[in-house]
């Protein structure tokens, strides 16, 4: 899904305003509150200090079941089993029509690609140290931006010392990767980084047992479910 990651904070605010949601923002998660093997709160940090929030019901939307992990038993494969994480950047300083035009001669970027030993759009169930720069579909956000998945790198999304050094680690393949751009694909000449994501985005960490686990069987029966 591409998007306007500015107008979509916009949207998001209204939608939240508009529901009369009470919003607190700046604020991690640090602890969950459990009481006769249920969770019902958590346990936060900001600059006001440390706060307890209550609820009825409390959803895990972390992505990493870290409030869940309080009192749900979870499962967490190995770092090297789980699906790699990546850091998108956002270069600027390019024509779209041009890349747009190099891409049709050259689909994925694959025959640029061999050329030094990159694996663009490469999806494998193995340890991939260097994938090189995929923006596939990603250049019709603004004009003169492509917005770039950075390379694939395995770790721990729930350690913090393994995330600090997949993102100092993947900023530096992001200038690899953009040195690659401006030297065999057209219209980066005098391309830049303009931004890179404030948070690694991370696929795969703690997975959640609960009464139920869909798999691929309940996917290939969606349309009874719908």
């Amino acid at each position: 899904m591409i998007f306007d990651p500015e107008t979509f904070k916009l949207v998001v605010d209204q939608m939240i305003e508009e529901a009369g949601i009470k919003l607190l923002l700046d604020s991690i998660v640090v602890d969950a509150v459990v009481k006769s093997n249920v969770i019902t709160g958590v346990i936060v940090e900001n600059k006001s200090g440390r706060q307890a929030i209550m609820g009825k019901v409390v959803v895990d939307a972390t992505g990493d079941g870290d409030v869940a992990a309080a009192g749900v038993p979870y499962e967490k494969g190995e770092k090297h089993r789980v699906l790699p994480m990546s850091l998108v950047y956002v270069i600027s300083g390019v024509d779209n029509d041009r890349v747009r035009e190099y891409q049709r001669k050259d689909p994925d970027l694959r025959k640029a690609a061999k050329k030094v030993g990159f694996k663009c759009h490469v999806w494998e169930l193995k340890r991939i140290e260097q994938r090189g720069p995929t923006f596939l579909h990603m250049d019709s956000i603004a004009n003169g931006q492509v917005v770039v998945w950075g390379g694939s790198l395995h770790a721990d999304g729930t350690d913090t010392e393994d995330l600090t050094k997949a993102e100092v680690e993947l900023r530096k393949r992001a200038r690899t990767e953009l040195g690659f751009l401006k030297k065999y694909i057209p219209s980066f000449e005098n391309s830049y980084i303009a931004m890179t994501a404030p948070y690694m985005g991370v696929r795969e960490t703690r997975r959640i047992i609960g009464e139920y686990i869909l798999n691929e069987k309940d996917l290939e029966k969606k349309e009874d479910i719908l």
